[in-house]
């Protein structure tokens, strides 16, 4: 136990020292090549004029339509997403690396980094990334949900990278990540930090997915019973928001129309085969701000149902 306290307190003595050596050799090289010229506060930077200090970094290119600056964490804006590849990611090619990009949806995140203010000025939001189809993003296992962090509270951007991989260093659960420039409509953004969502998927948190069961039946379901590609969505929608089929293989719904439908959907699953007591992804949330399934421990720890989100619908559950 001693030897091994003695490697982990020499590891991130090694770490720190490397931080200090790399922020002083960083700062003596801008100064250096902007002494004569830098602009007296960063407000004056305009995005052009911006010299990247890492050009082999990869970079994230948003376009919405007509120029749209989302800021609801609520509602998802369509956007194009297009990474450009420098230097060794250039192995991690998909549809997104592709010169057009790929059809993606996008909206705000976080809770103290939302309501930051200068971060609100500026735009330099972070974000949630929901693409079209599956991506092996940069190497780090394929998903459709991604991060982009602003890094508002770490002026060296350095903290978090370092805690993520040291995790990962030492074996232990840890979120794969990397540093990203970012575009929005051609703006320059600054850099983030691109990070895998947490959240249940073989190459995430592996275990069941009763949100992607739920997906998976509201898609069969559709096609056996001739629904447009917008009654799927809705169906999809339903059986995720409200999980009271999931026990009983039955589910009534009223459209917007006014027409009362009556699935069985016993004929997709046996309910009486399934396991209700793993699947369950419950997430630690200080600002206790969810619209789904939420409570409080004993000693008043703030908890929330991450998925599925809607538990609370289902009692058996």
């Amino acid at each position: 136990m001693k030897h091994t306290r003695k490697i982990l307190f020499s590891v991130i003595l090694f770490a720190l020292a490397l931080l200090l050596c790399t922020g002083c050799g960083e700062t003596s090289d801008t100064a250096a090549e902007t002494e004569t010229d830098a602009p007296e506060t960063e407000s004056e930077l305009r995005a052009e004029d911006i010299v990247y200090p890492d050009e082999s970094l990869p970079v994230v290119h948003i376009s919405t339509a007509d120029n749209f600056q989302t800021t609801s964490k609520d509602e998802y804006v369509s956007c194009n997403i297009r990474l450009e590849l420098n230097d060794r990611y250039g192995v991690y090619t998909n549809t997104y690396t592709d010169s057009d990009g790929g059809d993606a949806k996008i909206r705000c995140r976080g809770n103290a980094s939302y309501t930051n203010p200068e971060m609100r000025e500026k735009n330099k939001y972070s974000y949630k990334v929901k693409l079209s189809e599956k991506a092996n993003v940069l190497g780090m296992g394929k998903s459709k949900h991604w991060y982009l962090i602003n890094n508002w509270r770490d002026v060296s951007n350095l903290r978090h990278k370092l805690a993520y991989d040291l995790a990962g260093a030492l074996g232990l659960s840890h979120t794969d990540c990397t540093w990203v420039n970012v575009y929005y409509n051609g703006e320059y953004r600054g850099l983030y930090l691109l990070t895998e969502s947490i959240r249940i998927a073989e190459d995430r948190v592996d275990t069941f997915d009763w949100e992607d069961f739920g997906e998976d039946i509201a898609e069969r379901y559709a096609s056996d019973h001739d629904f447009s590609d917008e009654e799927a969505s809705v169906l999809s929608d339903v059986l995720e928001s409200d999980l009271s089929w999931v026990t009983t293989a039955r589910y009534t719904y009223v459209t917007t129309d006014g027409k009362t439908l009556d699935m069985d959907f016993s004929g997709y699953y046996d309910p009486k085969q399934l396991d209700l007591t793993t699947g369950y992804l419950i997430e630690y949330c200080t600002s206790y701000d969810s619209d789904g399934t939420k409570w409080k421990t004993g000693k008043t720890i703030p908890l929330s149902m991450d998925n599925p989100k809607m538990l609370h619908t289902n009692s058996e559950m």
